[in-house]
């Protein structure tokens, strides 16, 4: 973060310098006392369980004199007890630093692109973080940093040398998007596709559509949206007027799009595709498993096409490419191979990576596969939906793990091997009998199913497969 003042501090978010000096500075945000030193505005953001502002004191000791709180009684007792400390007062820490965030950006000239989508929204912000590098000083989203407190941590990552920034967004009812475009107030937003998470609270894909393009909600006639012309849904973008410019990637693109060729998957290896737009076509080669990352990888490019980046540039940026945390990486150890896509789930990111078990270079090919929650009163049926997938994709042995995932099995029923367990303590408890040597392993379910423990167990702590 460029190096603030306590008044400019107080200015930006909205508060009023309670007491201290107004010339004390910092030039980076910690919500964490522990992680407060000097040079850092502590924030006492209230979570579910504690309250930011009764450890004001615990920052100050560890070096911090610049406070953003929204308690009287903390902010008083700063006040009486620790005179170097410059305290502005909030009527809500979060608006505070959400309006810090954005007024502190407003003064930043830099190029700001967004990202969205129900899937694929980080392996494209990291696409675009990969191409952008290399002409520019960026600022990408870390890990999933993408709701209405990670976003505007991620403002303050940038500084008197940033010249791009790259802002994933995410979402989980509509007006959440709408409140982090209204920060970062994007030139250039980039959708991935519409799929069913969040379907549980949205009722409908219609409604996510809603939600997600809230992401232009700001922009104007010189912006551009990059959308996945491919995806049902955004299809419907196709025709509708709207105040910005739109460009289509995927294989139905047109000559004005960014258009998808001659893919080639070659398994944990990478894939292979062509991208063409404006006349222009260059080979790309990626070194991820999944032929989805073509779409992303066209939402990248397209988007790097309107800051002057080739797409040789990109596709020569692309060959060095590695991903956020655990999607779809994999991983070898005990004699056996391991797709770690444990992030999150929903059908079309389990598809997905179906179709990744399924170009694996391994012996058996064994699917372990838990609950995708928040997919509302069709639960069942979108389960059912995957487990019949997988089974026709030829997997030999598919193993459920969690009361919905006992409809994946239901689906997959009399095509193929298939296990169910109530619980992954009841899967790990029999995985030393089944797993063996050889095998290629898909674990997917979503966050809350926790299977990145199941990951860890079969690499790490159970048996040496043989």
């Amino acid at each position: 973060m460029k190096k603030l003042t306590a008044l400019q501090i107080s200015e930006y978010s909205g508060g009023r310098l309670f007491c201290g000096p107004e010339d004390n500075t910092a030039a980076h945000v910690e919500r964490d006392s522990r992680e407060a030193s000097a040079g850092s505005l502590f924030i006492g953001l209230i979570g579910e369980k504690n309250d930011g502002n009764d450890f004001a004191e615990a920052a100050y000791k560890n070096g911090c004199r610049t406070f953003m709180l929204s308690s009287k009684k903390a902010a008083e007792f700063m006040a009486d007890n620790y005179k170097d400390s410059a305290v502005i007062f909030v009527d809500d820490t979060l608006k505070g630093m959400q309006n810090l965030a954005k007024n502190y950006l407003k003064d930043c000239n830099i190029k700001k692109i967004a990202v969205t989508g129900s899937t694929g929204k980080t392996s494209t912000k990291d696409m675009l973080a990969c191409i952008f590098s290399t002409k520019y000083k960026t600022v990408k989203t870390p890990e999933n940093f993408n709701n209405h407190i990670g976003l505007p941590l991620t403002v303050f990552l940038t500084n008197e040398e940033t010249q791009v920034g790259i802002f994933e967004m995410g979402m989980s009812e509509l007006g959440e998007i709408k409140l982090l475009a209204d920060i970062i107030r994007p030139e250039t937003a980039v959708i991935t596709n519409i799929g069913i998470s969040h379907l549980e609270t949205l009722k409908s894909r219609e409604n996510i559509l809603k939600a997600k393009l809230e992401v232009a909600t700001f922009m104007d006639e010189s912006s551009y949206l990059i959308y996945n012309c491919d995806n049902d849904k955004l299809s419907e973008i196709d025709s509708a007027k709207t105040v910005y410019n739109k460009i289509r990637a995927g294989e139905r693109a047109d000559s004005e799009g960014v258009v998808i060729s001659d893919l080639k998957d070659y398994g944990e290896k990478g894939i292979e595709f062509k991208l063409s737009a404006g006349g222009e076509s260059a080979e790309f080669f990626i070194p991820l498993l999944g032929r989805h990352n073509a779409w992303n990888a066209s939402l990248a490019a397209g988007c790097a096409l309107k800051y002057g980046i080739s797409l040789k540039e990109s596709a020569e940026a692309l060959k060095e490419l590695s991903i956020t945390g655990k999607r779809q990486s994999v991983r070898t150890g005990n004699n056996i191979k391991i797709i770690d896509d444990t992030y999150n789930a929903s059908p079309d990111s389990v598809k997905s990576a179906i179709d990744s078990l399924a170009a694996l270079e391994c012996g058996r090919r064994v699917a372990i596969l838990a609950d995708m929650l928040d997919l509302g009163e069709n639960s069942g049926e979108f389960h059912r939906e995957v487990g019949k997938y997988a089974a026709e994709k030829g997997i030999d042995l598919i193993l459920t793990v969690g009361p919905n995932a006992r409809y994946i099995a239901e689906g997959a029923a009399g095509r193929g091997e298939v296990r169910s367990y109530a619980a992954q303590e009841e899967f790990l408890a029999a995985a030393d009998k089944i797993i063996k040597r050889n095998d290629g392993i898909l674990i997917k379910g979503s966050h809350g199913m926790h299977m990145d423990k199941a990951v860890e167990y079969l690499l790490k702590s159970g048996a040496s497969y043989e």
